[in-house]
């Protein structure tokens, strides 16, 4: 299984990170990459419709939304977390990214 961004945008959020939370997201991204659909809570968490929540927890929360597509992770969306729940933008946002990825 391949962790892949499918975006520049995502990609581009993933290589912005300090050294700190790039190096903590890169351990939560192997997390994902060996334990695949079995990674639950604390590090993923269903967002249903086909995308998950890969949670970096810490002083500065990062989350990536990301699908399961032909045996690959698909990451969608990247973002800081500042309140508790995802905005809609950000999950409207995955489900075009999921939209394209699809076609």
């Amino acid at each position: 299984m391949q962790i892949i961004f499918f975006n520049k945008k995502s990609e581009k959020f993933f290589e912005s990170l300090e050294i700190l939370l790039r190096s903590r997201t890169e351990s939560t991204l192997q997390l994902l990459k060996k334990h695949g659909n079995n990674l639950g809570m604390p590090h993923s968490k269903p967002l249903g419709r086909g995308l998950f929540e890969l949670r970096v927890t810490g002083i500065t929360h990062v989350r990536f939304i990301y699908t399961f597509y032909e045996n690959n992770v698909c990451i969608l969306h990247g973002f800081i977390k500042k309140t508790n729940k995802i905005s809609k933008g950000d999950i409207s946002y995955a489900q075009k990214q999921l939209k394209l990825l699809l076609q």
